[in-house]
């Protein structure tokens, strides 16, 4: 989308309806924002993402939001898409739109949230001392209640978005700095930017890869087609880095799914465990197995995130699955993670025909956010 004035009047109209009769998207007006942000201070600015900055506020009447400012046309698309989105489900682990503004060429989106910081803030912050396994666990459960299915963890959010919510919603770019954390460390699921809706079949093909890298699902980056499965896989890397407490780019000169896997082939899980964490050592590992779960190479090998949420309460079946696996891993010297086959893609409803190749392949894009 352009970055003109017909454009901006566009999204304008766009975002004024796209919440229907059900749902109101309020405009803001400019000095309203000013307000709230305190003028857009450094102390209201929040870790940005790539070509967004987000801000939190506290509006007059004393409720506190927080404020995504949109400052290139190329983003314009993807404003659209989250508000899109958002006006269509309503869950507590997910962002609620409130409304947005327009001044000049900027565009920012409103939230009802009270934000104290992201994920990525407090994890990755070598002199932050604020998460116990408590409250990460917390965090933890919170995304998995955002994205499921039966009707026991309907309530989780990543099960709410595969399974529940009014449109079956893939998010595609779940990680630390889209995980926006409250004074009580309630986690809210943010970034729905790139997110896509699917069908019932649980796939979807794009034109290009979207996301951030590294959490990419290897399907996904080779094929351009995606399940909730993707999703699964997004999490296990998120797993890993709320255990060790560093951005999977600074685990190890490994991939960090090598990495972690090597560290628990060699019994040495406690080298790579956030010295923060005061936890048991059979705890960590049932996280770093859970985590290893969701990362495998194939997306039908992984868990739902129903099965994921299971696991990390205890209560699934998937456990006593989980040690026939451990039993493979442990002959695997190596974690397998290339050679995705075009038809995996983790739906039982897929037919498993093969694609005809193509002649040329499309140069991939990555757009991260």
């Amino acid at each position: 989308m352009a970055a003109g004035s017909t454009s901006l009047k566009s999204l304008d109209r766009y975002l004024y309806t796209v919440g229907g009769e059900d749902r109101i998207v309020h405009r803001f007006d400019f000095n309203t924002i000013i307000y709230a942000t305190d003028n857009f201070s450094e102390a209201n600015r929040i870790l940005p993402r790539y070509g967004v900055t987000m801000y939190k506020g506290r509006l007059q009447n004393g409720q506190d939001i927080t404020i995504t400012q949109y400052s290139k046309a190329f983003t314009y698309k993807q404003c659209m898409n989250e508000a899109s989105i958002l006006v269509k489900v309503e869950h507590q682990n997910l962002m609620q739109l409130l409304g947005y503004c327009i001044h000049g060429t900027k565009v920012y989106l409103i939230y009802d949230f009270a934000l104290n910081a992201t994920l990525a803030d407090m994890i990755y912050d070598p002199m932050c001392n604020l998460l116990d396994w408590d409250k990460r666990y917390k965090i933890l459960l919170g995304v998995a209640r955002a994205l499921a299915g039966a009707d026991l963890f309907r309530h989780w959010a990543l099960v709410y978005l595969h399974r529940h919510a009014p449109i079956r919603i893939i998010h595609l770019d779940v990680q630390p700095a889209n995980i926006l954390i409250d004074e009580s460390y309630n986690p809210r699921l943010s970034g729905f930017e790139v997110a896509v809706t699917t069908s019932e079949t649980d796939c979807v093909s794009l034109d290009n890869v979207f996301g951030t890298v590294g959490y990419i699902a290897p399907e996904y980056h080779m094929t351009l087609r995606c399940s909730t499965k993707a999703d699964v896989y997004s999490f296990g890397m998120l797993v890993f880095e709320t255990i060790t407490g560093k951005s999977i780019w600074n685990l190890s000169p490994l991939r960090p799914v090598e990495y972690v896997h090597k560290n628990w082939l060699e019994g040495t899980l406690s080298d790579i465990i956030d010295p923060q964490i005061d936890v048991d050592p059979v705890s960590m590992t049932k996280f770093a197995e859970i985590g290893l779960l969701c990362v495998q190479r194939l997306a039908a090998d992984r868990p739902t995130m129903e099965e994921v949420i299971g696991m990390l309460l205890g209560t699934s079946p998937l456990t006593r699955k989980l040690a026939r696996i451990i039993v493979k891993w442990r002959k695997s010297p190596k974690w397998p993670i290339l050679g995705i086959p075009e038809t995996d893609l983790g739906s039982t409803s897929l037919s498993g025909k093969k694609k005809k190749k193509k002649k040329k392949k499309k140069k991939k894009k990555y757009q991260s956010i």
